[in-house]
């Protein structure tokens, strides 16, 4: 069974969770990602519009991998990487690297997993990861990133 709802880390462990989305008529796709701790409190929120239109996996593993970069840039140690891209979620999981379309992504985001004390990748269903869906979906126009998320934002589960 995967799990439906959003639930805290542990304490001392940071959950991130990340999406990708494709807006209509577009010729780029958007990433996001959203940090909370143990206490389900925003810890930061990132967005990045990237010009092109590759698969929805390759999509899903960039917004891994932005997650895993943006962690590595705010300093922690302990993360859990959260999505609703089951095939991305299990290849990360499987820790091996794929000559699939979006096998540079996975390797790369393998690698750099390695530099934290503690990382784990977790699949949730979209119910459970509707903040950083949402994100993705509502904040296409440039990059974007705060400490705390919008207040439209700031009520979703």
């Amino acid at each position: 069974m995967h799990p439906a709802n959003w639930n805290p880390p542990r304490p001392g462990i940071v959950k991130i969770n990340f999406d990708a989305a494709f807006p209509k008529s577009k010729s780029y796709y958007v990433t996001s990602n959203v940090a909370r701790d143990h206490r389900g409190r925003c810890l930061w929120w990132s967005v990045n519009r990237i010009t092109g239109r590759p698969r929805v996996i390759d999509g899903e593993a960039h917004a891994a991998l932005h997650a895993l970069s943006k962690a590595k840039e705010m300093g922690y140690e302990s993360i859990m990487l959260e999505g609703d891209n089951l095939r991305v979620i299990s290849t990360l999981q499987d820790n091996l690297s794929s000559d699939s379309s979006y096998g540079a992504l996975i390797e790369e985001s393998l690698i750099l997993s390695r530099e934290f004390d503690l990382c784990t990748f977790t699949f949730v269903k979209r119910s459970g990861n509707l903040v950083a869906h949402a994100i993705a979906n509502n904040y296409d126009s440039g990059y974007f990133e705060g400490q705390t998320l919008p207040l439209d934002l700031a009520n979703i589960a």
